[in-house]
């Protein structure tokens, strides 16, 4: 079961590192010029705090042309266990304060608690997911992918020339170990056409640093230049910064979703896809067209027909956690619902018909990927591909991170066993004859940090 903790900020640590205080105030810079050269006509703010821009619809596009979405099949696929419910938008409500008719909804990202708390010393997460890291090629060399550290996934992916994506997730509001920290279950098209790779993402996310709260929140991500710099039309979260163009009137990137599963109980779902459709990636939830990213923003001077403006070359579904933490091995932030995957069912977390767009007319067909996770002690995954049941091709993922081994000290009838934590003035653990623990606190530092003292010191005895 997920533990709930108080995410710390990152500044109470001292292994924490730190940068110039300017490091947020130059993402805050850039994504308020962003929001200027919108023509925003209202701002209101939901009940759960978020900032919200309303533009007019047809100016997010030049000469004010919105794309048509790709028409929605009459069926579609879905969980087919009754014990599960669809889970809902905060926007959704009747009585939500909304902008004049014909604008639409712009999260914008709000930095204020980040300033309060003295965010700048905090290493600013930056994404990189390189699908050709996660999935060996059979007949290619290994490829020196970027510096992936402080990030674990559980992943299910392919090579494919493919089109769009679909899956449906449940939804779980894992605890984050530190604010810095984000968990995601997500699915993702990448392209390797150009030196630079370009990838288009999405699913829920909890991040307190992106949306000042520990709820799962609905996002996208692109990137034009292998994650290298978010900028309008290059890349960004949400519509952070400029590329996104927003098409319905009530859910829109990074809304906060209102519900999350039980453990053993009701599994709130969302259905997600991704469809390349008439020059547009087009977004959908729950059987609604959100959104587009034109695939114009990848396509750049590149010859016709490569890149992600026309076509993916790997698809792929999966968890991920990312650590701030100096020493990532010492996470303990929940990927999913923070248990195993072999728990299964209303346990761990899952996403099921998972199904890749094998042309351009639409045909969806079961995914087949294979698994990776970097460390399957921390986070795992179990792949069900074309099971042959309602659930098309599954899988489970999911843990806690690192755990701390678990001693057994052998005890005799009769003696008194004395255990010190923390060195000789540390904590007095004394188990006496009868069996009652006494527990006597010494003065010293920090518990948590002693507790941190003794997670670094049992792996490395564990490494050597």
């Amino acid at each position: 079961m997920a533990r709930k903790r108080n995410p710390r900020p990152n500044n109470d640590r001292p292994d924490k590192p730190t940068l110039p205080s300017s490091a947020t105030n130059v993402l805050a810079r850039a994504c308020e010029e962003s929001r200027r050269r919108m023509k925003v006509v209202k701002t209101t703010r939901t009940p759960g705090g978020q900032i919200i821009d309303w533009v007019p619809i047809e100016s997010q596009v030049a000469k004010g042309k919105i794309a048509t979405p790709p028409p929605t099949p009459k069926t579609m696929r879905e969980v087919a266990d009754s014990n599960h419910r669809a889970a809902l938008f905060e926007m959704s409500g009747a009585n939500i304060e909304r902008g004049p008719a014909g604008t639409v909804p712009l999260l914008r990202r709000d930095f204020s608690h980040l300033t309060e708390r003295g965010e700048g010393r905090v290493r600013e997460r930056k994404r990189k997911v390189d699908g050709r890291r996660l999935t060996p090629h059979p007949s290619r060399p290994p490829f020196a992918a970027p510096d992936p550290f402080g990030y674990y996934h559980a992943t299910s992916s392919e090579y494919a020339t493919c089109y769009g994506c679909q899956a449906t997730l449940n939804v779980w509001a894992p605890t984050c170990e530190f604010s810095g920290d984000h968990s995601i279950s997500q699915f993702g098209i990448q392209n390797y056409d150009n030196p630079k790779l370009e990838s288009l993402e999405a699913g829920w996310e909890v991040s307190r640093d992106q949306y000042n709260d520990d709820q799962p929140h609905l996002f996208t991500y692109y990137t034009t230049n292998g994650y290298d710099t978010d900028a309008d039309n290059q890349g960004g979260y949400n519509r952070d910064f400029a590329g996104w163009v927003q098409y319905d009137a009530n859910i829109f990137p990074g809304a906060l979703i209102n519900g999350v599963s039980i453990p053993g109980g009701v599994q709130d779902v969302i259905m997600i896809k991704f469809q390349l459709w008439q020059g547009n990636w087009w977004f959908q939830v729950q059987g609604i067209w959100l959104g587009y990213y034109p695939a114009s923003l990848f396509q750049g001077k590149a010859k016709s027909g490569t890149t992600l403006g026309d076509h993916g070359s790997w698809v792929a579904f999966w968890g991920e956690v990312y650590s701030s933490l100096t020493d990532p091995t010492g996470t303990t932030t929940d990927m999913g619902s923070g248990r195993f995957a072999e728990e299964g069912w209303t346990r761990a977390a899952f996403q099921s018909n998972t199904l890749v767009q094998s042309d351009r007319q639409g045909t969806m067909v079961d995914s087949n990927g294979g698994t990776s996770a970097e460390d399957s002690t921390y986070y795992d995954i179990e792949n069900h591909m074309k099971s042959g049941s309602s659930w098309g091709s599954y899988f489970w993922f999911g843990g806690p991170g690192y755990q701390p081994p678990r001693w057994t000290l052998p005890l005799i009838p009769g003696e008194v066993v004395r255990i010190i934590i923390g060195g000789a003035d540390g904590t007095l653990i004394t188990i006496d004859a009868s069996g009652h623990i006494h527990i006597i606190p010494q003065p010293g530092p920090d518990p948590y940090d002693l507790f941190r003292s003794g997670q670094r010191q049992r792996q490395e005895l564990a490494r050597g």
